[in-house]
């Protein structure tokens, strides 16, 4: 699973912004690896990815959701803290 952190417009400076998984309906170390870490992105970067391994099960399911919520960004400033996948 993929989530997208963009920057409108890229930053003169390198940005970082700190990240963690939350459980929703998927449940994190049987759902999805959980992850938490910085997220760096260069100087003119305009966005980067966090991905979220998912983890297969042979339970019968329908689809389950998870959330990265962002937090304490460094020469930026959070339009929106928090996303669902």
């Amino acid at each position: 699973l993929v989530f997208r952190v963009t920057l409108t417009p890229p930053n003169s400076t390198a940005v970082s912004v700190d990240f963690a998984t939350v459980p929703g309906t998927a449940l994190a170390g049987s759902d999805f690896t959980p992850a938490s870490d910085t997220l760096v992105l260069p100087a003119g970067a305009d966005g980067a990815d966090i991905l979220v391994p998912v983890l297969g099960d042979a339970e019968t399911e329908g689809d389950e959701t998870l959330r990265v919520r962002l937090a304490r960004p460094l020469n930026a400033t959070l339009g929106r803290g928090e996303a669902v996948g």
